[in-house]
């Protein structure tokens, strides 16, 4: 085994670190979160190809690789909070008339 300063740390090991920890994504177990990310990178095709990156070829296309969630259990419950609060605040403006139909397609 090498020594601890030349292998990998655990997910676990590195949570205890700073709080974090990182998932790996995938298309298949996370379909919905690939949909959502790969729509990111969608872009005008006549845009890509051009500038210093066209030397390794040409592209009109960008597809996600790969893509990782990550998680910091410190924070997730003022990040919870601030998601209710918002949804309760988005909630008191749609009574009052306040919020455009668009935004809750």
């Amino acid at each position: 085994q090498p020594p601890p300063s030349k292998r990998q740390k655990s997910k676990k090991e590195l949570a205890a670190d700073d709080g974090m920890s990182l998932w790996p994504l995938s298309e298949r177990r996370d379909p919905a979160v690939w949909r959502a990310l790969s729509g990111l990178s969608a872009t005008h095709g006549a845009w890509l190809g051009r500038g210093r990156d066209a030397s390794q070829g040409t592209y009109d296309s960008l597809r996600l690789a790969c893509a990782w969630r990550i998680e910091n259990p410190r924070r997730s419950a003022r990040v919870e909070g601030g998601t209710r609060c918002m949804s309760d605040e988005l909630d008191c403006l749609k009574r009052k008339g306040g919020v455009a139909r668009e935004v809750w397609r």
